[in-house]
């Protein structure tokens, strides 16, 4: 059975009066319109007027005679639904893995609502047609091992077991032949229903570091006079604080060397010496950093500029960094207000100094940025070099 909402906000589901089957029903849905551009309209539309759904059987409530929305009323569900609200290839090798992952069985595949708006990306949702009705006490199982069969990230909402997912719908930036239908046969649950294995927390462990306390000391100092001016910045800060925090878990150095190391970052500003320690001795967290303190900190002292592929990797291993970092603080704050996907131009002016040597030859308004070139030995200002320098990663 379908049950449909008009809006996330209600809890109530209306079940839909049809001959179809579930997924027949959901391969056949004409898809409606969703015409408003501006986020905030599409925030209300969201919250009244897109249609959602739930597949299986909902126990009705003999009080109020609704099928009202829970995990408690919800017995059984038929279709597997997975939102993939991360994707970060292309979305020709998106559809591929899902086609290879999933070759003859039934799925659809649909671009949901915020799909390609500013800072959202690609955002795409999945259905699996199943070959019976699955319980709660099955779900968990079931949806961890279809998601790690297919290997792509998938929005852990999906395995909320009366999550209501959206039905397809066109956006400003989305249309009917972005939307992929696989006729095959059901996916087998009980092929899935291998019991999780109970996974031991991954500690790295490096080999202990041939640098001496005073080396680790003399680098933090240097880091610190370099980012004299970056340091106030939290999110910049924010690096750092977890890189050390990732060398006292993987035994690189010592819970006292990293103090001492939080203590150069606050300058000479003894309170935020003090709080800077004191947070760090209580944030029981694994960090979400795993690169060595010494290769942090000590690849920014090298007086050697990189160029080329070297360049390149150093920049996109950079901006995965800073990204997980906003991830990190956006997820601290109660994860309110847009989740963070974009480095503000700001603070990728910030990163590239660290990368990059810029200069102006002038004062006069017009005078174009040049950039160092490490392997030639000169500045150059024309702005195809200026891009390719600045822009691989």
């Amino acid at each position: 059975m379908i049950y449909t909402s008009r809006g996330f906000i209600t809890k109530n589901m209306v079940p839909v009066e049809t001959n179809q089957t579930d997924w027949e029903y959901l391969t056949t849905y004409e898809p409606k319109q969703m015409p408003y551009e501006n986020m905030e309209q599409v925030e209300k539309f969201k919250k009244s007027q897109a249609e959602y759904f739930l597949s299986g059987e909902m126990a009705l409530n003999t009080v109020t005679n609704q099928y009202e929305r829970s995990n408690q009323n919800l017995i059984s569900k038929r279709i597997i639904a997975l939102d993939y609200d991360d994707i970060d290839i292309l979305l020709t090798k998106f559809i591929h893995t899902i086609k290879e992952k999933l070759q003859g069985i039934d799925f659809m595949l649909y671009p949901t609502i915020r799909n390609n708006f500013d800072g959202y990306g690609l955002r795409y949702r999945l259905l699996i047609n199943t070959d019976r009705l699955y319980r709660e006490s099955e779900s968990k199982t079931l949806l961890t091992n279809v998601i790690n069969h297919i290997g792509l990230k998938c929005d852990s909402a999906s395995k909320t077991f009366s999550q209501p997912m959206g039905l397809p719908l066109i956006n400003a930036y989305s249309n009917k032949k972005m939307i992929i239908v696989n006729q095959g046969t059901p996916l087998v649950i009980d092929d899935y229903m291998t019991p999780l294995e109970v996974k031991e927390p991954i500690t790295v462990n490096y080999q202990k570091s041939e640098l001496t306390d005073s080396e680790y000391i003399d680098m933090f100092n240097q880091y610190a006079k370099r980012n004299e001016s970056s340091l106030s910045d939290y999110s910049f800060y924010l690096n750092a604080y977890m890189c050390l925090k990732h060398g006292v878990q993987s035994n690189e150095i010592s819970q006292e060397i990293a103090e001492v190391g939080l203590m150069v970052l606050a300058g000479d500003d003894v309170k935020w010496q003090k709080n800077n320690v004191n947070h760090f001795r209580q944030d029981k967290a694994i960090s979400r950093l795993k690169k060595p303190v010494k290769e942090y900190f000590g690849t920014k002292v090298k007086s050697e500029l990189l160029e080329g592929e070297d360049l390149k990797n150093a920049l996109f291993e950079r901006r995965q960094e800073e990204l997980a970092y906003m991830m990190k603080q956006w997820e601290e704050n109660g994860s309110k207000g847009r989740k963070p996907s974009l480095i503000s131009p700001i603070r990728v002016a910030i990163v590239l100094k660290d990368y990059l040597k810029f200069c102006l030859f002038d004062m006069n308004e017009n005078t174009k940025l040049a950039v160092y070139r490490p392997n030639e030995g000169i500045y150059i200002r024309r702005m195809k070099h200026i891009s390719e320098e600045s822009y691989r990663g």
